[in-house]
């Protein structure tokens, strides 16, 4: 096992939250109808994809490089949930009684949910934050370049001067 236990737990916690939550991902995925034909198929796929998101993000923020035996352990979790999350997908109603079983008490449930909202609500925010300093980066670039063509145009037009310029100069001095 090369996923620290603080890691798998997190991903256990992420599964739970997506599964308690695959209405929603199916709603979206209900949006690309008719361009998917499963809607159940393309939900089970935007489910896996933000936990898959998730997990590098961790990783990301541990700085740590997630080698081919992290991955490998990975896809084994996704696949040991993958019925778990499909079943989910296409009968919400069985949520309920599966979401979080091996919790037993309420206030481990209450503590065990705070703690997987706390860590979603953390990944989401530094989503933002990337998607905020990609935007900025997107429209500095934007600005350079328009800087840039600005310059450009400038200096053809004051090349076009100077070169008028020294051709007047050119023809007095030859009379």
């Amino acid at each position: 096992m090369t996923i620290s236990n603080t890691n798998r737990e997190f991903i256990d916690n992420l599964i739970n939250y997506y599964i308690s939550e695959s209405s929603s991902y199916k709603q979206i995925a209900k949006h690309y109808v008719p361009e998917i034909e499963s809607v159940a198929d393309a939900a089970f796929g935007i489910i896996t994809g933000c936990i898959y998101a998730s997990f590098l993000e961790t990783y990301r923020n541990q700085q740590i490089q997630p080698g081919l035996e992290d991955m490998t352990e990975f896809n084994n979790i996704i696949k040991s949930r993958a019925a778990e999350i499909k079943k989910a997908i296409i009968d919400p109603a069985s949520v309920g009684t599966n979401y979080m079983a091996h919790v037993t008490n309420d206030s481990e449930k209450d503590q065990h949910s705070e703690q997987t909202q706390d860590k979603i609500n953390q990944h989401v925010s530094d989503a933002k934050s990337k998607e905020s300093t990609v935007k900025d980066t997107e429209e500095s670039k934007i600005t350079d370049k328009k800087n840039s063509i600005s310059n450009d145009k400038t200096n053809r037009n004051t090349d076009s001067k100077d070169h008028s310029g020294t051709s007047t100069k050119i023809s007095n001095e030859k009379k």
